[in-house]
C-alpha cells in the first residue's frame, strides 16, 4: 500500500511540474507515424502502454488498417510501436524517461490510435495520466480492460460493438469519468471501478438481455443513467451512513432489490449492483 502511495505521489507529481511553466525547457518535437495492415484471418490482441499524454482512440477508416500517430519530446518521451501478424498482436508504448526531474516537457504530448472494425480485438489499455477520449463504437470486440491513473477520462461507444463482448472492465483511480451509451458495447458482465472523482455513466444503446454491470466507486458521486427501454433489476449496496442513495421513482423495492416499473413488460433486462462509497448515487 506504501509502494503504490508512493507511486502515485510521484507520478502526481510529475503531472504538476509538466504543467507548470517554471520547469518548462526547450523542446525536441519529434512525430512518430506508423501505419499497419491488420491480417483478418485472426484475432487481435490490442496492448496499449501509455504514461502520460492527450489520448484520443478510435475506429479506422480501414477495416483491416491500424494507424499510430505520436507527438512528443523526445528528450523526455520514449515511443514503441510493433505489430506481430504471426502472433495477431499489436503492442504500443509510450513511456516517460524520467518521472521525477527538475526539467520536463513543454510541448504537450499526444497520442492518436485507431483500430481496424474488421477484425475481432481484444483491447487491454493502461493510460497513466492525461486527458483521455476513447470511442471504440463499431469495432469488433470480444474484450476489454482499461485502467487509468489520474485525468479526465471520456470513453463512448457510439456505434454498437459488431460482436458481443464478453467481459468489459473500467478502472480509474482520480480524476471524472463518463462512459457514453455504453449498452453499445453489448457487454455480457461489466466491472467499472472508480477511486476518487465523479462518475458517469450511460447505459443506454443497444444492450444485451441479461447484462450484468458492477460498478463501485470509493468517493465521489455516481451518476447512473439507464435505458427506457430495459427492465432494470437493481441493488444498491450502501457504506454505512456516509452514502447517500434515494430511489427513483421508476423503481420499486422489493426485498433486497429495486425494480424498474417496466420490469415485467420488456423483453431486455439489464442486472446492476452498485457500491457508491463515501458519496451520492443518483439514478435517471
Amino acid at each position: 500500500m506504501l509502494r503504490t502511495s508512493l507511486q502515485q505521489a510521484l507520478i502526481l507529481g510529475a503531472i504538476f511540474m509538466a504543467t507548470n511553466p517554471f520547469f518548462a525547457p526547450t523542446s525536441h518535437a519529434k512525430e512518430f507515424h506508423q501505419r499497419y495492415q491488420i491480417s483478418p484471418k485472426k484475432k487481435l490482441r490490442v496492448n496499449i502502454d501509455i504514461d502520460a499524454a492527450e489520448v484520443n482512440i478510435r475506429k479506422s477508416p480501414n477495416d483491416y488498417e491500424a494507424l499510430v500517430t505520436m507527438y512528443y519530446d523526445e528528450a523526455e518521451y520514449r515511443v514503441e510501436s510493433e505489430y506481430d501478424e504471426t502472433r495477431g498482436r499489436l503492442d504500443i508504448f509510450f513511456d516517460k524517461k524520467k518521472w521525477v526531474d527538475t526539467s520536463a516537457n513543454d510541448l504537450d504530448p499526444e497520442a492518436t490510435i485507431e483500430l481496424p472494425a474488421g477484425v475481432e480485438i481484444d483491447f487491454d489499455a493502461e493510460i497513466k495520466a492525461g486527458e483521455i477520449e476513447i470511442d471504440l463504437g463499431g469495432l469488433t470486440l470480444l474484450s476489454l480492460v482499461l485502467t487509468t491513473l489520474a485525468g479526465e477520462v471520456m470513453v463512448d461507444f457510439s456505434e454498437p460493438n459488431q460482436t458481443e463482448m464478453e467481459y468489459l472492465q473500467i478502472n480509474t483511480k482520480f480524476g471524472e469519468t463518463e462512459i457514453r451509451r455504453l449498452g453499445n458495447a453489448r457487454f455480457k458482465e461489466a466491472e467499472i471501478n472508480g477511486g476518487v472523482g465523479e462518475m458517469r455513466i450511460d447505459f443506454r444503446g443497444a444492450l444485451l438481455n441479461g447484462a450484468v454491470a458492477k460498478v463501485d466507486l470509493d468517493i465521489g458521486e455516481t451518476h447512473l443513467y439507464m435505458p427506457e427501454e430495459v427492465g432494470v433489476k437493481l441493488a444498491v449496496s450502501k457504506f454505512l451512513f456516509l452514502s447517500h442513495f434515494d430511489a427513483p421513482r421508476e423503481f420499486e423495492k422489493s426485498g433486497r432489490y429495486y425494480y424498474s416499473k417496466n420490469y415485467r413488460d420488456t423483453q431486455n433486462e439489464l442486472v446492476l449492483k452498485v457500491s457508491p462509497g463515501l458519496g451520492e448515487l443518483h439514478i435517471d
